[in-house]
């Protein structure tokens, strides 16, 4: 493990937030190392996580990815340090068309902005535009904001076409697509250190 770090700096940060990730995504930024192993039920690499647990761990990882960017002051799209101190994840949102609460990966209050990282292999404009219309929908949005997606920098790249017939715009609420850093095969890269990791972790 060490040998793959050494060769591969740039996933030391990764390794370090998700060595003991738990399989809600809501708690991988949560530092207590204990709570996360606390519940191995809800452990992806225990085994007891049945539910598409090779997704979730990409999921999660695209969220992690998404928020190296938010919080990287050389990046075109970081937040202020105030808005890094308050940037809401997972929230609970209420929806002004739903009595289901929608929850995106991060919401920025101060710039009623609503984040979500989409680690998706393969995309339609019909899975993109049912997500749309659930967040364009959000009574935070009700007077206008931003609702941005992310996706792995080849996917992003490989579906332009696709992604330029998204409406830029939906009641006050501005759409815009962008890549992530990490491309979708750097993320399964990912996956694979990290979950062999936490094997050998358990199996101790």
């Amino acid at each position: 493990m060490s040998d793959l770090i050494s060769e591969n700096p740039s996933l030391f940060p990764i390794v370090k937030l998700i060595a003991f990730i738990s399989a809600d995504s809501s708690l991988i930024y949560n530092l207590d190392l204990e709570q996360r192993l606390s519940d191995l039920t809800q452990n992806p690499a225990s085994g007891y996580y049945k539910k598409f647990p090779e997704k979730k761990v990409i999921g999660d990882l695209g969220e992690i990815n998404v928020l190296k960017i938010l919080v990287d002051p050389n990046s075109n799209d970081n937040l202020s340090q105030e808005e890094i101190e308050n940037i809401q994840i997972k929230p609970s949102l209420a929806s002004k068309i739903s009595s289901r609460n929608s929850s995106p990966d991060f919401y920025i209050s101060s710039r009623n902005l609503v984040i979500d990282a989409k680690a998706w292999k393969n995309i339609s404009i019909s899975n993109i535009n049912e997500v749309i219309q659930k967040y364009v929908n959000l009574e935070c949005l009700d007077q206008g904001g931003e609702v941005r997606f992310y996706f792995p920098s080849d996917i992003y790249a490989q579906k332009q076409v696709l992604l330029s017939k998204l409406s830029e715009q939906i009641n006050n609420v501005k759409i815009r697509t962008m890549p992530m850093e990490n491309t979708y095969q750097d993320l399964i890269s990912q996956r694979t250190i990290m979950e062999s990791y936490l094997k050998s972790l358990l199996l101790h």
